[in-house]
């Protein structure tokens, strides 16, 4: 909705005077907004008086607005106090969603379960009379409060669920064949070019980011669709999430047509790699699997990785060295991982095809990113994948204390938090 504080303009006008010499003859100027005949030809560059219009407008026409702005008597009527806030790490807590941030980064927490997609979000607000008052996500006010100037006069908008629509596709469709995760490269020279021109880091641009990874997803599922790399495609579904280190990945599941699908280990492994290419052979493809498709180095080497639990890794790396691509009794692919002696060096350890992420050569040398590559077309694998894809945003548990104080309540002052990263928000 804006800001709190919102200054109110004599220049912003919406026009209700009737003795206004200069207003044309037989027209109303009741509701128009006056412009400046300046306009800035820079994209980038924000129009204050147009955006104090627009505001002004929304105050006087929007009931919704005028109650959202009571919040800021808040600030007055309240003593504020010097708080800490302290990220605290859980080993209980999912390590996909709960790991603490591995970067530099500006981030905002928002208190309260809102991240679960299967479930209906919290919605919680704080009544004139300082009563707690929930209410449900599909109020008819909620897109309202959201996008104001979509419904300038607060009124009412509707929501719409996408997880119906996804296992709508699964049965039309039956089950997905291939699940995908594209992650945005930071070296990409898109990206590299520009922030060295204007002299920033690429996590200082987070708008850059995700503009660029924007495109080449678009160009991804294209790829997928229109030059049919898999085949021919009945339906595409995907996620896009940001990590803690502030780069954003899409999650993709891919639904092939009943005559293209790959039911066997060997039609598998046309696709699919999980292997060190040969360094000689192929040095570019060496190059980029060394750089983004090497599994972390966990272990008792490195507890401290998300993937780790109870002294384990989750993802169950380095995988077990194959001759042959399998399919377990879960339904899950068993890639051919030979062990060919073909290794690389990570530091100082040496890694072998135990570590390697599943890729597919094309898309790997084509877009020079993580592009993790998997097949998933087995009943007893759906439901861990739409899980995956719904897993939720990232969270983090936050500890409030008084900055005087060293004691933590630690049944009050424990929040669990929504973490929004500077991507997601851009």
């Amino acid at each position: 909705m804006g800001t709190l504080e919102t200054p109110r303009s004599t220049l912003c006008n919406i026009s209700h005077d009737d003795d206004d010499d200069n207003s044309n003859d037989g027209e109303s100027d009741e509701g128009k907004i006056v412009h400046d005949s300046h306009v800035s030809n820079n994209p980038d560059a924000f129009d204050d008086d147009l955006i104090e219009r627009l505001t002004h407008m929304i105050d006087e026409h929007n009931v919704l607005a005028k109650v959202f702005r009571t919040a800021r008597d808040r600030f007055t009527a309240d003593d504020c106090k010097d708080i800490k806030l302290c990220l605290i790490e859980r080993r209980a807590k999912d390590g996909r969603t709960y790991n603490l941030p591995n970067a530099n980064e500006v981030g905002a927490l928002i208190v309260g379960d809102i991240g679960c997609i299967f479930d209906e979000r919290d919605i919680i607000v704080e009544t004139q009379n300082e009563k707690l008052q929930r209410i449900n996500e599909l109020h008819l006010s909620y897109l309202a409060l959201q996008y104001p100037l979509l419904f300038p006069f607060g009124e009412d908008g509707y929501m719409i669920e996408n997880y119906q629509d996804a296992m709508a596709s699964c049965k039309e469709f039956g089950f997905p064949d291939l699940f995908i995760t594209f992650t945005c490269n930071p070296k990409w020279p898109e990206i590299s070019r520009y922030v060295k021109r204007i002299g920033v880091r690429p996590g200082d641009r987070p708008d850059i980011l995700c503009k660029v990874s924007k495109i080449k997803l678009d160009q991804l599922i294209r790829d997928l669709k229109n030059k049919k790399l898999f085949g021919r495609v009945q339906s595409v579904m995907y996620t896009a999430e940001f990590q803690k280190g502030g780069l954003p990945h899409v999650h993709i599941l891919l639904f092939l047509h009943r005559e293209d699908k790959f039911p066997n280990p060997e039609s598998i492994d046309k696709i699919i790699s999980a292997e060190i290419p040969d360094k000689e052979k192929n040095p570019r493809l060496y190059q980029i699997v060394s750089e983004l498709m090497i599994h972390g180095l966990c272990g008792n080497t490195n507890r401290q990785l998300p993937c780790m639990e109870n002294g384990k890794c989750s993802k169950h790396s380095p995988k077990k060295l194959t001759e042959h691509t399998t399919v377990d009794k879960e339904g899950y692919p068993v890639c051919r991982r030979r062990n060919n002696s073909v290794k690389i060096v990570k530091g100082t350890f040496e890694v072998d095809n135990g570590y390697v992420i599943p890729y597919n050569l094309t898309l790997l040398l084509k877009y020079h990113a993580h592009v993790n590559v998997e097949w998933c077309n087995q009943s007893r694998s759906i439901n861990y994948m739409f899980k995956y894809i719904n897993k939720g945003n990232d969270r983090v548990t936050a500890a409030v204390s008084a900055c005087d104080s060293e004691e933590v309540d630690e049944i009050k002052m424990y929040y669990d938090c929504r973490y929004i990263l500077a991507c997601e928000a851009a």
